[in-house]
């Protein structure tokens, strides 16, 4: 009797393998894309375009130049918050924390559904693209691709936070300091007498004023012989030029005064001689042949040989025609217009031809009309337009702790008339000869004619002006000058700011497209395999599966 062989199911084993094969299936298959659910994630994005571009403006336009405090500066400042250099430091570091995560809650969220479940698995452990993993391939169909361009764009956002940080530099300065830390200045000076103006002013007695031009040199010197607040072409870098020397209050570099008065000129207009016809005789006799005119101590331009030296001068009102022996102090007034201005430009006896080139540059080529005197001197001859007298500054600035400077800009200035206006201007040949001949200032004479001529009358000025106020002003005004106190400022690099934007931004472009493709899934559809694909996989299906057929008749059952 034959025995009925009955074929058994597989055993469990097998069915395990291919369980496991249809889970493994399972798990390497993507996430299902689902536009709206995806779309919820849109506001991190959003966050983390609109915090770095925040975060970047708010470098660049609120940090940049913030004084901040020192460990010894309080918190508040006339009941304003002062911030200092680390909590500054600890804001930018927390707001790039916040910005990180969104960038890195955007990245997962959006990619998530374009990964198999191994891909996360090997991102999440090893912090590396999906792609990395061994064996290295590539990504495979748009939607990984899409995944792929997201996160490349992603990718170097957690290491670009130093590039910010870094761009952050910590300079030494200072700030006013609070109101109630002013300091009362005096105007005058206290040892100033009203008395004894008639010693100036006798002819045959020059030693007072010998005196008054040796105080004003030393005046020039205090207020000009600091290069770090003169530009190279001899201006100011602190201010309008107009400064003044005052008492020594202890006041630090910066510290502020408010409606004091300053001495100032504006050299209105520079109009050189181009030739012969453009001198008048009355010009060229007073500044040669009768120079000793224009001096207060008898001195004269034609003694001088080195180029540079110089006179400045109103032919129609020299201090040898003024009253003397007078007892009253001068009226207040302002010197405006014309002067005259003779200027050794050369030294050489050639009747001013073929000149060599000198601390002025190439001077034979210079256009203006030159002609010798005495001594070989080579003079140039211009018609110098001035206005010359105070102004009340609204607001000055210590240059030096004895220094202070007009910050109103020149063309605004008001010239006001004043007890020493024209008393200052008779002084300028000689404060202008001899502060030429010290150099002490250090005024740029190369290729820089105009502007030496303009910068050897304000401090020859501003210094004889100081001299006769410290002498003899005696009706003393206080006012308030607010210190400064230490302060570090802050000085951003723009280029590291906008290039850590820039970086930053990738992630909002990328974003934008990722967002694109989900609202159109269609563009990540893949595209149907063709016909003879299909047939070929049937018939490895087929053969897999009679393979394991025959495998399982070879089997024994008992």
């Amino acid at each position: 009797m034959s025995e009925k062989v009955e074929i058994a199911k597989p055993p469990p084993v097998v069915a395990e393998v291919v369980n496991q094969d249809a889970i493994s299936s399972k798990e390497n298959s993507p996430h299902p894309v689902r536009p709206k659910k995806a779309l919820q994630s849109t506001p991190l994005l959003f966050l983390h375009t609109v915090g770095s571009i925040a975060l970047a403006l708010v470098l660049v336009y609120a940090v940049d130049g913030y004084n901040a405090g020192d460990d010894s500066t309080p918190r508040y400042v006339d009941g304003k918050l002062l911030l200092r250099s680390s909590d500054v430091t600890t804001l930018v570091s927390a707001a790039l924390v916040l910005i990180k995560f969104f960038t890195t809650s955007w990245a997962a969220i959006a990619t998530w559904r374009g990964l198999t479940s191994k891909q996360v698995s090997f991102m999440t452990r090893y912090k590396l693209l999906p792609w990395m993993r061994l064996p290295f391939g590539r990504p495979r169909g748009r939607r990984s691709w899409a995944v792929a361009l997201s996160l490349l764009c992603s990718f170097p956002q957690p290491f670009i936070a130093p590039l910010l940080s870094g761009a952050v530099n910590w300079n030494p300065s200072f700030a006013a300091g609070p109101q109630t830390a002013a300091v009362s200045v005096n105007w005058t000076n206290p040892t100033a007498s009203g008395s004894y103006w008639d010693q100036y002013t006798k002819f045959d007695y020059p030693i007072k004023r010998t005196d008054v031009l040796r105080e004003a040199l030393g005046y020039a010197n205090i207020a000009w012989s600091d290069t770090t607040t003169v530009s190279a072409n001899g201006t100011s870098l602190r201010g309008n030029g107009c400064r003044h020397v005052v008492n020594f209050d202890g006041l630090p570099e910066n510290s502020t005064l408010t409606n004091f008065v300053v001495p100032c000129i504006k050299v209105q207009n520079i109009a050189w001689a181009m030739s012969a016809a453009e001198v008048p005789n009355a010009v060229f006799a007073q500044a040669t042949t009768n120079g000793w005119q224009l001096s207060v101590l008898n001195d004269s331009l034609v003694r001088y040989t080195n180029p540079g030296h110089a006179v400045l001068f109103d032919v129609n009102n020299l201090w040898y025609n003024k009253d003397i022996w007078t007892t009253s102090l001068p009226t207040a007034n302002k010197v405006t217009g014309a002067n005259s201005l003779t200027l050794i430009i050369a030294n050489q006896y050639s009747d001013c031809q073929n000149l060599t080139a000198n601390q002025f540059g190439n001077v034979n080529s210079f256009p203006q009309f030159k002609t010798s005197w005495a001594l070989g001197s080579c003079y140039l001859f211009a018609n110098v337009t001035i206005e010359a007298g105070v102004t009340t500054s609204k607001l000055s600035k210590y240059v030096s702790p004895r220094v202070i400077e007009d910050q109103t800009p020149l063309d605004d200035t008001t010239i006001d008339p004043n007890t020493w206006s024209q008393e200052a201007v008779w002084l300028l040949p000689d404060m202008m000869t001899s502060l030429s001949q010290m150099n002490s200032t250090l005024l740029p004479t190369w290729n820089n004619l105009d502007l030496y001529v303009e910068s050897l009358i304000r401090q020859s000025y501003l210094g004889a002006w100081d001299s006769f106020h410290n002498n003899w002003d005696t009706d003393g005004t206080i006012s308030l000058a607010i210190p400064q106190q230490a302060r570090v400022r802050a000085e951003v690099s723009h280029a590291r700011v906008y290039s850590w934007l820039a970086i930053s931004l990738l992630e909002t472009v990328s974003g934008i497209f990722l967002v694109y493709l989900l609202l159109n899934p269609g563009l990540l559809q893949e595209p149907d395999l063709p016909g003879e694909i299909i047939s070929e996989q049937i018939r490895d299906a087929k053969a897999s599966g009679k393979k394991i057929m025959d495998s399982l008749s070879d089997l024994s059952f008992f």
